[in-house]
C-alpha cells in the first residue's frame, strides 16, 4: 500500500515536470516546493512519507521505480490523542538533554567541543550514523533509560508539578497510543518510535545515551581523576596540580645488570651475554601526577606487612631481636623478574584487602577505598609505551618506572609469603598475639616456653578389648592399642592450657554433650519415653585420629563467634584464639624410637585441646540428627526463648499428636456430562487433602497463620474477596482497545517450591515485621517454626505411611498464605510491566492489558518464572469472562459485571423443607440475592442475576413469592454485641420452629430473656454421617488392647470421652472422663492396678476386694464430649445415675438438688459390650510408627 502511494505521488511529480517542459521553462521545480505540495496533499491522512532527496542517485530523479527512492515515514500527531499531553512531557524531558555528555544541541556546540579538544598527531576522526534510529528504538529500553536519567536529575529540572512516576506513566501511555490511519485503514505501530511524535526525538537521544555509554567510559585517566576528585570534594588546588593536560607517552629504555656480568663478557658485543632491566619512564606521562598521590596513600600500608624491610637498620633490629638456636640455618631467596611477573589482578586484590583492613589507621587524603582502587586500576590499565618509534601495550606485570610498581609488588609478595610466615614457631606467635592483646606480662612470661622438649609417642593397650585367650599372646596383631603423644613440656603445652580454659566453656552450648554420669541420669529422667521407643548406643571408631582438623577449626570458630560474648575470653579476641589453636594443631612433630615424625591427620591424643576440639567437631556431625527433633520440642524451645505466656505455650503444645491422613475430594465441577455413572478412576479429577486436625503442626500453625495472614495486605495483586475485586474494577480506567483474560495456576499447592516460598515469606516478613503483630515472636522464630511445619510432612494413606517431598499440603493451615506469598514472587515481573489491571485470588488471576500482544507476553512471562508452575488461560466467550462468582464484560472500554454460576454447579442449597430454622433458610436466600445484586453493574445485569438467583431458590423448594424469598431484614452489625456476649448461651438441638418459639416464649415468661441467649444447634447432616477423613485410620495393632475390643477399632486414640472400666472378676465399675487420648488415661489406671497403689481407684479395689490378686478389666466409651465443663458435668450425671462401686465420693462434681430430678430424662444407659470379648491387662495404645 505504501508502494502504491509512492508510485502515485511520483506520477504526479513526473506529470508536473512534463507540463513545465512543454511551456519551455528551463528549470526543474525546486525540491522544497515539491515537499510543501506533497505535504499539502497528504496531510489529509494520518501518515505520510517524505522522500530522502539527499540520498537520491543522480540518474533517478526522473525514475518511476519506487525501489529507487528511500522514504522517511512520518505519523502526523497534530490534533491526536497525545498531542497536547506530549507537549508538556516534552518540556520536562528536553531539560534532561543537558545531562547527556555526547549530545549536541546545535552546530555551535559542536564547534565549541572541537575547540576545547586537544588533538594529537596520531588521532583519527570518523563519523558514525545510526540506521533508521527511530523505527529501531526499543521502547522498553528507552523508557528504562529515561526513567533512570529522570530519577537522577529530577531535583535539578522543572517537573511542572509532576512526579517521576507521573511523567513515566504518561510517557508510556503516549507510546502505547500508537494507532494511525493510512489510506482509509487503521494500523498499530508495534516497534520503535513514530517520527512525528513530539517525544520521539528526546526519547531517541536518551536511548542512544545508554547505547554509547560503554564508549564514553573509555575516557582517559585524567577524566577519571577529575570525576573522583570532584566527588571526594578535594581542594581545587590539588585537583589542578594533579591534572595533566598534555601528557607525554611513556618511553621504554633498558639498564644492563652490571652486577650479573660474567668476567669475560665486559668487551662482548653479543646481546645474549647481557641481562637487562626494562624500565618504562613515566615522567610526564598520563599517570605520573596521580600516582604520586596514590603512592603517598599506599606506602603507609607497608608498615602493616610483617616481613617488609624499609632499610638496613630495620634488618639489623630484627636480627638482634631473634633468638637463634644451634640447629638453625639461614639462606636468602631472590624473586626472578618480580615486577614483570606480578599478577595485576592478585596485586589489586591484595591491595584492596590490606587497604580495607587498615584504611582507618592511615591518611587517605580525602579519598575513599573505592576511589583509591579505581585510580590504581586506571593507572595499571594505562600501559601504553613507545619503543623505537612504535607503540606497545604491557599486557602482564608491573612497569618498572611506574611510581606504584614497588608498593604493589611488595603488597603482592606479602600475599605470596603469608603461608611461610604462618609457619613461625608457636612461641613467636604467642608473644605477638599476647602483646597485641595487652595481656599481663606475668601471664605472657608464664606461658612462654623458651626450651620446649619434643613430644613423644607411646601406646596403651586396650585391655577391655582383649580376647579371653590372648592374655599370654606375644602376637602384636592380637592387641588393640591407643596411641598417645605426650606433650608435657612440649612447645604447645603451656599455651594450650590457656586455650583449653577458653574452649571448654563452649561445651555448655552443645546440646548433646554429657559432662558426667549425673547429667546423663538427669536427661533420662526428663525424657518422656513411649512404648514404641527404642534405644541404642553408637560408638565412633577412632574418633581422635579421624577428625578433620579443618572442619574442627571451622566448627570451633562458628561456635566461638556465636558465644564469645557469653564466656570468659581471658583478654583474647576470637581471631587470637583461633590463630593460637591452629598453631597448636600445626605443631605436630613427635619422636618415636629415636626418629622424628609429623602427624598429618587427626588430633593427637595427649594434646590438651584434642578432647574439646573432638567434641565440638562431633557437634557439627550430629547436628542433622538433632535437627530431626519433633515440632513440639522446637516450639517449646522457641517459646521459652521468646518468653511467651505459659498459658499460650501449654495450649499450643501437642503431647499426643495423631498422624495426618490423606483423603481426596472429587472435583465435581470438572466432571464430563457422560461420566456421572462411570467407574473408571481416570474419568475423575480429584483434590488431594491431608487432614492435619490433631496433627503435630495443627496448633502451632494456628499461631503462625495469625502472623502470616497479616502480610497479605502488602501483596499488591492479592484479592481477599469479591468486593475487593469489584473495587479494583471500578478504580481502573479501561480503554476501547483493552483486553481481558483470566489465568489459572495448574495444581498450585502441589507445585509450590517450598524453598522459594520460604524465601519469599522471609523477605516479606523482614520488610513488614514492624507493621504487623508478631505475637512476641521474632522473624527468625517465625521462619524456624514455618520450616518445621513444612518439614513435618508425613501422612498416612490406606494403612501405609508416606512423605510429601514437594509442594504444600492442602489441609495444612499455612498452605494458603504460603502459596499466595510464593505467587507474589512469581507475578512480580508481570507487575513490573504495569498491566492495566492484574489481580489474583489464590490461583485465579484476572488480567487486563492494553493489547493482545502484551497479554500474550504476560502469559509467557508467567510460565517461565518457575519450573513447576504452569498457567492456563481463559478468554471471554461471547464477550463475557467468568471469574470467581461473577462474569465480566469489557466491550469498547465499557465494563459490565453480573452474577455467575458454573454450568457444572448443582446449585444445591439447604432445601426449604429441610429441618433447619426458618431464619437460617431466610438468611441463605437473602445473602444469595444480596450477592447477586452486589456483583451486578447495571439494571439489566441486576435483573439477569436476580432471575438466576430466583431459579436457584425455586430449584431448592423455596416458594415462588418474591416477598418470601427476599424478606427484608433490619441491618444488624456483624458479630455479637456486648449485650449478647454477657448472656448465657443455651444450646438447644433444633426440632422445629414451633418448639424453638415455645422455648423462647417460656424464657420470656420467666423473665430470663435478658440473661439467656438461645442457640439452635443444627442436626447432623448426611455429609457428617457419610464423609470421614479418617476412614482407614481406625486401626488398633496393639496386642491385648482393653479398649478397642469393647467398641470400635481406634477407640483407644479417642480424646474427650467419658468411659467406664469394668472389673471382670466382680463386675464393679469405675466411671471417669479424660480430655487426653483414652489410652493415656487407661495406661495410668492399669499402672495403679499392677502396682497395687492405694492412692489409685483400681489399686485400692485390688487390695480391698480381691486381696491383692490381679484381675482383668474391660473398657467402654460412654459418651464423647470435647468441652471440658460439659464433660465433667456429664461424668457427674453418669456417676449419680449408675453409682459405680470403685469410684470415690470426692472424684467428681456434685449434682445439685435442682438438677437431680432430670437425671432420668437423660437416658443414661450403658452401651452393650462388644462380642469381641474382654481384654487383658497390658498394652493399651496403638503402636506409633
Amino acid at each position: 500500500m505504501v508502494q502504491h502511494f509512492i508510485q502515485s505521488t511520483f506520477r504526479r511529480y513526473r506529470l508536473r515536470q512534463d507540463l513545465e517542459a512543454k511551456k519551455n521553462l528551463r528549470f526543474i521545480q525546486p525540491m522544497h516546493h515539491f515537499r510543501l505540495q506533497l505535504a499539502q496533499v497528504n496531510l489529509q491522512t494520518s501518515e505520510y512519507v517524505l522522500i530522502k532527496t539527499h540520498k537520491l542517485a543522480p540518474n533517478t530523479h526522473a525514475s518511476l521505480d519506487p525501489s529507487d527512492f528511500k522514504v522517511r515515514p512520518i505519523i502526523s500527531n497534530v490534533g491526536g490523542p497525545t498531542d497536547r499531553i506530549s507537549w508538556l512531557l516534552n518540556l520536562v524531558l528536553t531539560q534532561l538533554l543537558t545531562f547527556i555528555p555526547a549530545h549536541l544541541s546545535n552546530t555551535r556546540r559542536f564547534l565549541d567541543q572541537l575547540r576545547e579538544t586537544r588533538f594529537r598527531r596520531n588521532h583519527v576522526i570518523e563519523s558514525f550514523d545510526v540506521t533508521s534510529l527511530y523505527t529501531n528504538v526499543s521502547n522498553g529500553d528507552a523508557l528504562q533509560a529515561t526513567h533512570e536519567l529522570l530519577n537522577e536529575h529530577a531535583g535539578s529540572i522543572n517537573m511542572y508539578g509532576l512526579s517521576v512516576s507521573h511523567v513515566m506513566t504518561l510517557v508510556k501511555e503516549c507510546l502505547d497510543c500508537s494507532i494511525f490511519r493510512w489510506s482509509g485503514q487503521y494500523f498499530r505501530q508495534v516497534r520503535g518510535l513514530a517520527m512525528g511524535q513530539r517525544l520521539a526525538p528526546v526519547l531517541a537521544i536518551v536511548y542512544m545515551s545508554k547505547i554509547e555509554k560503554p564508549v564514553l567510559d573509555r575516557r582517559p585517566v585524567n577524566s577519571v581523576w577529575l570525576d573522583i576528585a570532584h566527588r571526594a570534594d578535594l581542594p581545587k588546588s590539588l585537583i589542578t596540580r594533579l591534572k595533566c593536560d598534555l601528557p607525554v607517552c611513556p618511553v621504554l629504555y633498558v639498564l644492563i645488570k652490571t652486577h650479573k656480568l660474567a668476567p669475560n663478557t665486559h668487551a662482548s658485543l653479543d646481546p645474549s651475554d647481557f641481562k637487562v632491566r626494562p624500565i618504562i619512564s613515566n615522567v610526564g606521562g598520563p599517570t605520573d601526577r596521580i600516582s604520586w598521590l596514590l603512592n603517598l596513600v599506599l606506602t603507609q600500608l607497608l608498615t602493616f606487612i610483617p616481613a617488609h624491610l624499609s632499610n638496613t637498620r630495620r634488618f639489623l633490629d630484627q636480627l638482634r631481636e631473634t633468638r637463634f638456636r644451634r640447629n638453625h640455618v639461614i639462606e636468602s631467596f631472590d624473586v626472578t623478574s618480580l615486577y614483570t611477573n606480578v599478577s595485576n589482578g592478585d596485586a589489586l586484590q591484595a591491595t584492596h584487602e590490606l587497604l580495607n583492613e587498615h584504611a582507618g589507621s592511615i591518611n587517605m587524603y580525602g579519598l575513599s577505598v573505592s576511589h583509591v582502587m579505581t585510580l590504581v586500576k586506571e593507572c595499571l590499565d594505562c600501559s601504553i609505551f613507545r619503543w623505537s618509534g612504535q607503540y606497545f601495550r604491557q599486557v602482564r606485570g608491573l612497569a618498572m618506572g611506574q611510581r606504584l610498581a614497588p608498593v604493589l609488588a611488595i603488597v603482592y609478595m606479602s600475599k605470596i609469603e603469608k603461608p611461610v610466615l604462618d609457619r613461625r614457631p608457636v612461641n613467636s606467635v604467642w608473644l605477638d598475639i599476647a602483646h597485641r592483646a595487652d595481656l599481663p606480662k606475668s601471664l605472657i612470661t608464664r606461658l612462654k616456653c623458651d626450651l620446649p622438649v619434643c613430644p613423644v609417642l607411646y601406646v596403651l593397650i586396650k585391655t577391655h578389648k582383649l580376647a579371653p585367650n590372648t592374655h599370654a599372646s606375644l602376637d602384636p596383631s592380637d592387641f588393640k592399642v591407643r596411641p598417645i603423644i605426650s606433650n608435657v613440656g612440649g612447645p604447645t603445652d603451656r599455651i594450650s592450657w590457656l586455650l583449653n580454659l577458653v574452649l571448654t566453656q563452649l561445651l555448655t552450648f552443645i546440646p548433646a554433650h554429657l559432662s558426667n554420669t549425673r547429667r546423663f541420669l538427669d536427661q533420662l529422667r526428663e525424657t518422656r519415653f513411649r512404648r514404641n521407643h527404642v534405644i541404642e548406643s553408637f560408638d565412633v571408631t577412632s574418633l581422635y585420629t579421624n577428625v578433620s582438623n579443618g572442619d574442627a577449626l571451622q566448627a570451633t570458630h562458628e561456635l566461638l563467634n556465636e558465644h564469645a560474648g557469653s564466656i570468659n575470653m581471658y583478654g583474647l579476641s576470637v581471631s587470637h584464639v583461633m590463630t593460637l589453636v591452629k598453631e597448636c594443631l600445626d605443631c605436630s612433630i613427635f619422636r618415636w624410637s629415636g626418629q622424628y615424625f609429623r602427624q598429618v591427620r587427626g588430633l593427637a591424643m595427649g594434646q590438651r585441646l584434642a578432647p574439646v576440639l573432638a567434641i565440638v567437631y562431633m557437634s557439627k556431625i550430629e547436628k542433622p540428627v538433632l535437627d530431626r527433633r519433633p515440632v513440639n520440642s522446637v516450639w517449646l524451645d522457641i517459646a521459652h526463648r521468646a518468653d511467651l505466656p505459659k498459658s499460650l505455650i501449654t495450649r499450643l503444645k501437642c503431647d499426643l499428636p495423631v498422624c495426618p491422613v490423606l483423603y481426596v475430594l472429587i472435583k465435581t465441577h470438572k466432571l464430563a456430562p457422560n461420566t456421572h455413572a462411570s467407574l473408571d478412576p481416570s474419568d475423575f479429577k480429584v483434590r488431594p487433602i491431608i487432614s492435619n486436625v490433631g496433627g503435630p503442626t495443627d496448633r502451632i500453625s494456628w499461631l503462625l497463620n495469625l502472623v502470616l495472614t497479616q502480610l497479605l495486605t502488602f501483596i499488591p495483586a492479592h484479592l481477599s474477596n469479591t468486593r475487593r475485586f469489584l473495587d479494583q474494577l471500578r478504580e481502573t480506567r479501561f480503554r476501547r482497545n483493552h483486553v481481558i483474560e483470566s489465568f489459572d495456576v495448574t495444581s498450585l499447592y502441589t507445585n509450590v517450591s517450598n524453598g522459594d516460598a520460604l524465601q519469599a515469606t522471609h523477605e516479606l516478613l523482614n520488610e513488614h515485621a514492624g507493621s504487623i503483630n508478631m505475637y512476641g515472636l521474632s522473624v527468625s522464630h517465625v521462619m524456624t517454626l514455618v520450616k518445621e511445619c513444612l518439614d513435618c510432612s508425613i501422612f498416612r494413606w490406606s494403612g501405609q505411611y508416606f512423605r510429601q517431598v514437594r509442594g504444600l499440603a492442602m489441609g495444612q493451615r499455612l498452605a494458603p498464605v504460603l502459596a499466595i506469598v510464593y505467587m507474589s514472587k512469581i507475578e512480580k515481573p508481570v507487575l513490573d510491566r504495569r498491566p492495566v489491571l492484574y489481580c489474583r485470588y489464590v490461583d485465579d488471576c484476572f488480567v487486563a492489558c492494553s493489547t493482545q500482544k502484551e497479554m500474550d507476553t504476560c502469559f509467557e512471562l508467567l510460565n517461565t518464572q518457575a519450573e513447576n508452575i504452569r498457567f492456563t488461560r481463559e478468554k471471554p466467550i461471547d464477550t463475557w469472562l467468568p471469574f470467581l462468582n461473577m462474569q465480566v464484560q469489557l466491550e469498547r472500554g465499557f465494563l459490565r459485571t453480573k452474577w455467575y454460576r458454573k454450568p457444572t454447579s448443582k446449585n444445591i442449597l439447604v432445601h426449604f423443607r429441610s429441618a433447619h430454622p426458618l431464619k437460617t433458610k431466610q438468611a441463605i436466600t437473602r445473602n444469595m440475592f444480596r450477592t447477586a445484586k452486589m456483583v451486578s453493574s447495571g439494571d439489566r445485569e441486576v435483573a439477569e442475576s436476580v432471575k438466576l438467583a430466583r431459579e436457584v431458590a425455586i430449584t431448592n423448594g423455596y416458594p415462588l413469592k418474591e416477598r418470601s424469598l427476599r424478606r427484608p431484614s433490619r441491618s444488624r452489625p456483624h458479630g455479637h454485641t456486648d449485650e449478647s456476649l454477657e448472656k448465657v448461651t443455651f444450646c438447644l438441638p433444633f426440632v422445629s420452629d414451633s418448639v424453638s418459639s415455645d422455648v423462647r416464649t417460656a424464657l420470656r415468661k420467666c423473665g430470663l430473656d435478658d440473661m439467656v441467649r438461645v442457640v439452635e444447634v443444627p442436626p447432623t447432616n448426611l455429609r457428617k454421617k457419610l464423609v470421614q477423613n479418617r476412614l482407614y485410620d481406625r486401626l488398633c495393632i496393639t496386642p491385648h488392647c482393653v479398649i478397642c475390643p469393647n467398641g470400635r477399632e481406634g477407640d483407644c486414640m479417642a480424646s474427650g470421652v467419658i468411659y467406664v472400666i469394668t472389673c471382670e472378676a466382680c463386675g464393679d465399675e469405675y466411671i471417669g472422663e479424660t480430655g487426653r487420648p483414652l489410652l493415656c488415661r487407661i495406661k495410668e489406671h492399669l499402672a495403679g492396678l499392677k502396682n497395687s497403689r492405694p492412692e489409685t481407684p483400681l489399686g485400692e479395689h485390688r487390695r480391698n476386694r480381691h486381696g491383692g490378686v490381679e484381675f482383668e478389666v474391660s473398657v467402654r466409651i460412654l459418651m464423647r464430649e470435647p468441652t471440658t465443663s460439659a464433660r465433667k458435668t456429664l461424668e457427674a450425671f453418669w456417676i449419680r445415675a449408675k453409682d459405680p462401686k470403685i469410684n470415690r465420693k470426692d472424684e467428681c462434681l456434685a449434682i445439685t438438688s435442682e438438677l437431680a430430678p432430670f437425671i432420668d430424662l437423660c437416658g443414661l444407659q450403658l452401651p452393650p459390650a462388644s462380642s469381641r470379648g474382654s481384654g487383658h491387662p497390658g498394652p493399651t495404645h496403638c503402636e506409633n510408627v
